[in-house]
């Protein structure tokens, strides 16, 4: 068990990622989460529910509203990108003046979003995570794994190798970046090519890897790459293959197909939305991204689940 340095974690955003996470931690240390909704009245009714490739009960303390931090405390935000705002103003009050945070999402510009809202000097990392969890209905969530070397990765910072130690111990493995801007778009490239061709077809993750895709995925990894470049990433060769090994046998349902099944506000200008701009911004062309964020943007607009 890891001792000190953390008295106790929060998280908020207590979702599918959140939840899973938070019933890792208790194991470790205190934990409260915080949720909405039927969710939150799940888990303060009953334990939360872990399937899928796991099964087991947790009973966690949840709340629905962030409390003044104590001492000591890791704050682990595990909100959607849009909600990056709303969730910098609800914690920048409740900050201790040691609390280290750690902001785990996708996409880019959310967690930039976030810092802006927090008092000068905060502690905060940024993190990227790469198992799937689905939030099958309220109180339950399904577990599908993650890939062997990292589970969740951090930017370098001076406080990001004792949060890693923390979530490893607590059966999260967790590593920091040595290249965290190639780390960040390499899960860009993974969610432009999962997540927008998962909501519009809805199937699962293993389900937009098929023959008659694999142009469209190819065209999205090339988009992702060239931007990335523009901005000083450098993306592995063959990361396409390795995004069609890895997606073949997920099983998760994703955060963009959960988002439309429940008519709720995606990630999509977070993820193929901001590659296309910047894409643009950089005199480069992105059109595959672009049009996939149209579509995504369409499923909203028209008030029809075309995933039933």
């Amino acid at each position: 068990m890891v001792e000190g340095p953390f008295s106790s974690a929060v998280v908020l955003g207590a979702g599918a990622i959140g939840s899973y996470l938070a019933a890792r931690l208790s194991r470790l240390l205190p934990v409260t989460a915080i949720a909405r909704g039927a969710h939150a009245e799940a888990l303060r009714a009953r334990e939360l529910e872990i399937e899928g490739l796991a099964d087991e009960r947790v009973k966690l303390d949840c709340r629905t509203e962030l409390a003044p931090l104590p001492e000591r405390a890791l704050l682990l935000v595990t909100v959607k990108a849009p909600s990056s705002v709303e969730a910098g103003r609800a914690a920048a009050p409740r900050l201790a003046p040691d609390t280290v945070t750690a902001v785990v999402q996708n996409g880019l510009g959310g967690i930039d979003a976030f810092k802006r809202e927090l008092p000068a000097g905060a502690r905060v990392l940024a993190g990227v995570a790469g198992f799937g969890c689905t939030l099958a209905r309220p109180g339950r969530v399904e577990f599908w794994g993650g890939p062997p070397e990292a589970w969740i990765v951090l930017a370098p910072d001076p406080d990001a190798e004792r949060v890693a130690a923390l979530l490893t111990e607590a059966g999260v493995p967790c590593a920091v970046a040595r290249d965290w801007p190639k780390a960040v778009w390499t899960k860009v490239a993974v969610n432009c090519v999962a997540n927008p061709l998962s909501a519009i077809l809805g199937v699962r993750n293993r389900g937009v890897v098929t023959g008659a895709l694999a142009p469209v995925r190819r065209a999205i990894v090339e988009e992702v790459r060239a931007v990335a470049r523009a901005e000083g990433a450098e993306l592995d060769a063959g990361l396409g293959e390795r995004i069609d090994a890895a997606l073949a046998g997920s099983r998760n349902v994703n955060s963009m197909l959960q988002d439309v099944r429940a008519k709720r506000e995606t990630e999509i200008e977070f993820l193929s939305g901001e590659v296309a701009r910047r894409a643009d911004a950089h005199g480069l062309a992105a059109p595959v991204n672009a049009s996939l964020a149209s579509l995504v943007r369409a499923i909203g607009t028209i008030g029809e689940d075309v995933t039933a």
